[in-house]
């Protein structure tokens, strides 16, 4: 875990997830740190990321590509939500409570 800025907890799952910023993936791990999983490749220099506990998905933001990205928790149905009009997109939050 050298090169990471970025992550964020899912209670409900116990669940870490975390972008690895200099090989452009992202991991989920268990909270006491066993069960490493790659989730998704090629998601650039993840510089924020938020879980939305309630629809169960993760929004991360990719610094060098300049995009906003969803995925479902699992890493399935990865889609592009914003990827113009960004300069060096950094942190992200979700709020599914208010939506």
């Amino acid at each position: 875990m050298s090169g990471v800025i970025a992550l964020d907890v899912d209670r409900v799952g116990q669940k870490i997830y975390y972008g690895e910023h200099s090989l452009g993936e992202m991991y989920r791990v268990n909270m006491d740190g066993t069960n490493k999983e790659l989730l998704l490749r090629q998601v650039g220099k993840v510089e924020g990321i938020a879980i939305d506990w309630v629809a169960r998905l993760i929004y991360w933001t990719a610094y060098t590509s300049e995009k906003i990205e969803v995925a479902t928790l699992d890493g399935k149905y990865r889609k592009i939500l914003l990827n113009t009009g960004l300069e060096f997109p950094r942190g992200i939050a979700v709020d599914p409570e208010e939506g």
